[in-house]
């Protein structure tokens, strides 16, 4: 059965595995958009203008099972915010969603909001400069340098969701030119990355975002990027079992 399911996996045409990268790199950086951007007015008409199912068509994959229970909370919640939204103005969505990241993002204070997305806040290794040393190793090695210009920090929840944005879609190009050697090396930096970096750190930080969160916007995007993360890792775990 492991032999027939890693054959099965080993035939996907380049066109499926380029459009599973391209997905994955829209999943991330819908979520990298929410760590990096900040609200303004066309965020809250998105929001006010959002149908029902329209994030489900974003994360959902044709032939795969249901979505997990975790991801569709996550749904549900920030449906129920674009809901609530219709009968605000978009000012007040902008501002009150900008006073929750705040709380959320910035550690401003100690005793203000729970502690900013950054990796070595978040993991149990006590040695955090190896930490940002790693991540800027692996940004360095896909040859980037976004450190160099970036407000943040590298281990920043964004900078690091943009960075496998941008290797998914690297992926999905290299797929579609044909070039599989550089596919496969660019899905292994992602691979990479998600086992050492992320998922040792994002479903902590969401915890505390959904404890921390005043609204059902962040706390949707709390639920469904740990979510997302840890099944993105369990499917990793997957694919090494059947090698």
């Amino acid at each position: 059965m492991e032999n027939m399911n890693s054959a099965a996996k080993e035939s996907i045409l380049p066109e499926e595995q380029a459009a599973l990268a391209a997905q994955r790199g829209e999943i991330y950086g819908f979520f990298a958009t929410v760590f990096n951007a900040l609200p303004d007015n066309q965020l809250a008409e998105n929001l006010q203008n959002m149908k029902e199912g329209d994030l489900m068509s974003l994360f959902a994959v044709e032939g795969e099972q249901e979505l997990p229970p975790e991801m569709i909370e996550g749904l549900q919640l920030l449906e129920k915010y674009a809901l609530s939204s219709r009968a605000k103005a978009p000012e007040d969505i902008k501002n009150e969603i900008a006073a929750d990241r705040v709380c959320l993002m910035k550690g401003v204070k100690y005793d203000y909001g729970i502690k900013p997305p950054l990796e070595s806040l978040y993991t149990e290794s006590e040695d955090s400069f190896k930490t940002l040393t790693d991540v800027r190793d692996c940004y360095r090695e896909a040859g980037l340098d976004i450190t160099r210009d970036a407000k943040e920090r590298p281990d920043y929840m964004g900078i690091e969701l943009d960075f496998m944005t941008w290797l998914a879609e690297q992926e999905a190009s290299a797929w579609l030119e044909l070039d599989e050697k550089p596919a496969l090396s660019l899905r292994e930096k992602q691979q990479y990355f998600l086992t050492n970096h992320l998922v040792l750190w994002v479903p902590n930080y969401c915890k505390s975002m959904f404890e921390g969160a005043q609204t059902d916007f962040y706390r949707g995007i709390a639920r469904l990027l740990a979510a997302f993360i840890l099944q993105e890792a369990l499917q990793e775990a997957e694919k090494q079992e059947d090698q």
